[in-house]
């Protein structure tokens, strides 16, 4: 017994040593640097992870199967944009900075330990994002360099992107609703059906909509007296936007009936929509056209990196034969 429980150790630790050994393999070497597996797998977990919170399914093990073809080619390209931006000296600290403080004011993080608990759930540490932060903006910064000079846009072309997609600049109507809701969760249609039809009549009669919303109402918002604030058409309940072109302010709707109760909503304010002036947008629409305009370049650049540096793939884990 003492004989077969010692080689089932030493076979469980020549295992994980095999294991340890497969997760440390080098996968693909960069000039000086290597990629290894478990890097690698890394990033394989980060794309499933990322890729999880829009797909599911069969359609999202379809696009990862696509998409994990490309870590190993991406990986290098990542390794040698960072090489040549560290070798031309490019800093980006005071980037980094900006980053982090936008970041905090967007999620309404008041300081870096409380950024710092909030990236803990996400199982990434401070000093990672930092580092992350940091490698993408110089190797953002390293091809905007590479690409000035090369990309021309005129004020002309502007002003024709900014016509040729208004749309895009244009910030849509918003209205300002306040609503009364009457659920049939516990009780009959016909029970529900009759309590909102009395708070409609006594609406028609002049009571106050504040007043009934928060007498009545069975929705959180009874809480500000039924107001739900300003919403786009695209961000209000489908069952407003039907109704909400046609009404004027201060108007209140008719009874709106749904599988879970019945509704009654007020229009109470309402914003017209508003086209950004191009003046203000300047600056943006250079960004698109440049980025539109700068892909071509990009390859370019990248191309002749790889032409002028070491690159070895010793094992790629997504393909059945493997290359040296």
């Amino acid at each position: 017994m003492k004989n077969i429980l010692i080689c089932v150790i030493f076979s469980l630790l020549a295992t994980a040593i095999l294991y340890a050994e497969m997760l440390e393999a080098i996968v693909a070497r960069v000039n000086d640097e290597v990629i290894t597996l478990s890097e690698v797998r890394k990033i394989e977990n980060d794309l499933m992870r990322s890729l999880s919170v829009k797909y599911t399914g069969e359609e999202l093990v379809t696009k990862f199967s696509e998409a994990k073809k490309l870590i190993i080619e991406r990986m290098i390209e990542s390794i040698l944009l960072l090489q040549k931006a560290k070798e031309r000296g490019i800093s980006v600290e005071d980037e980094v900075l900006n980053s982090l403080e936008q970041l905090k004011k967007e999620n309404n993080i008041a300081s870096d330990e409380e950024l710092s608990n909030a990236l803990k759930q996400e199982g990434i540490t401070i000093e990672e994002l930092k580092m992350q932060l940091r490698e993408r903006t110089m190797q953002q910064k390293l091809i905007y360099f590479y690409l000035q000079g090369k990309v021309s846009i005129t004020e002309q072309e502007m002003q024709q992107y900014y016509n040729e997609h208004i749309e895009d600049f244009t910030e849509p109507a918003r209205f300002r609703i306040s609503y009364i809701f009457i659920s049939t969760a516990d009780r009959t249609k016909e029970e529900a059906l009759t309590i909102t039809e009395d708070i409609l009549d006594k609406l028609k009669a002049g009571t106050d909509f504040l007043q009934l919303a928060t007498e009545y109402s069975e929705d959180a918002s009874k809480e500000k007296g039924g107001d739900l604030g300003f919403l786009s058409k695209v961000e209000m309940n489908t069952l407003f936007a039907q109704s909400i072109d046609t009404m004027q302010v201060g108007q209140i709707s008719e009874l709106i009936e749904s599988e879970d109760g019945y509704r009654i909503f007020k229009l109470t304010e309402k914003t017209e929509a508003q086209v950004n002036a191009y003046e203000n947008v300047k600056n943006e629409i250079y960004q698109k056209i440049f980025e539109m305009r700068a892909e071509k370049y990009q390859d370019e650049f990248i191309k002749k990196l790889k032409e002028e540096s070491y690159i070895q793939i010793l094992y790629d884990p997504y393909k059945t034969n493997t290359s040296s």
